[in-house]
């Protein structure tokens, strides 16, 4: 496994723990809160994850 493998690996597993442990027990806008900051997490993943791929396999 790459470097980027496990950094993704680890980005992934990071969103996972944060989405398990938004539960209803934390005020509503800290949970808005940390949804967003995940929503921010993924997109930021994703972008990654494209920017990693060779141009060939992104073009089609």
């Amino acid at each position: 496994m790459t470097s980027d493998h496990q950094l993704f690996a680890i980005q992934i597993e990071d969103i996972i723990h944060s989405l398990k442990t938004t539960t209803v027990d934390i005020p509503q806008q800290a949970r808005l809160n940390r949804l967003r900051a995940v929503q921010d997490q993924i997109s930021r993943l994703c972008q990654a994850l494209m920017a990693s791929l060779p141009r060939d396999v992104v073009s089609k």
